[in-house]
């Protein structure tokens, strides 16, 4: 930069003394690739049609269908983002479509026979832990959402 004129600051504003490098000197530079994009996982509910969707999963269980879509919906996030993030962990320690609390739960499902911090993530897993956690608390007071 040149500096013959005084600072920017001094002058508070620019000039062409300001510069440089000439855009005329960028010519020769070759552009930056753009990144190759990472491929979106497959998901429960894609067109393969071979895995369920989230909600055929959880509709698939006895319990009120509307309530626990609603509030897994909440939970999740996908009333702000408009899909389900399987993968999601909350501030507060939350992991997975139904936003189980691993400082609650994760001890009691595995002894019901869960792997919690292996299989929280599986959306089939996670929700079939949910519907444990609804039968044993007798409801959806578990979640904050209901």
């Amino acid at each position: 930069m040149d500096t013959t004129h005084g600072s920017i600051q001094s002058r508070g504003r620019l000039d062409r003394s300001d510069f440089s490098v000439s855009w005329k000197d960028t010519l020769d530079v070759p552009p930056t690739p753009l990144a190759t994009p990472t491929p979106m996982p497959s998901m429960p509910g894609a067109s393969n049609g071979t895995e369920r969707s989230v909600e055929e999963i959880i509709l698939s269980y006895d319990w009120p269908a509307a309530t626990a879509l609603s509030t897994f919906q909440c939970e999740n996030g996908y009333n702000s983002y408009g899909y389900w993030r399987p993968d999601v962990i909350s501030v507060t320690g939350d992991y997975g479509i139904t936003q189980i609390n691993a400082a609650t739960w994760d001890w009691w499902l595995n002894q019901q026979g869960f792997n919690f911090w292996e299989e929280w993530m599986l959306p089939e897993k996670n929700i079939a832990m949910a519907y444990a956690i609804y039968k044993e608390s007798g409801g959806f007071w578990p979640w904050n959402c209901y």
